[in-house]
């Protein structure tokens, strides 16, 4: 199973690996660029635009600070945004434990940091 930006759940999932704090900053944050809201807010922009069906247009291209990197907790781990929704932890920024609890959520996991 793949966890997508777009998922209903994809915020509660993530808030289940990242805890409780990570989710309040989300809400006190929304504007962050490394946050879940900017990203989600950027790929609606997209998905509504005249450019949506443009695969050259990146919803980060919707973004002020574009990037494709979201934080987890304190900065630590980071999950890569994909042009197709996919979030995917990266395996080198958090602990063995984390990289297994994220595959039991359903995120993709890679090697890198």
């Amino acid at each position: 199973m793949t966890v997508r930006l777009t998922d209903a759940d994809a915020l509660e999932r993530l808030a289940a690996l990242e805890g409780d704090q990570w989710l309040q900053e989300q809400h006190r944050r929304p504007s962050s660029p490394y946050g879940f809201f900017a990203m989600k807010t950027a790929w609606e922009a997209r998905a509504a635009s005249e450019m949506a069906h443009d695969d050259s247009v990146s919803f980060t291209d919707f973004m002020d600070s574009p990037n494709r990197v979201l934080y987890g907790e304190g900065g630590w781990a980071r999950f890569h945004v994909a042009d197709d929704g996919v979030i995917t932890l990266l395996a080198g920024t958090t602990r063995p434990a984390k990289v297994s609890r994220a595959q039991e959520l359903g995120f993709d996991v890679r090697p890198g940091s």
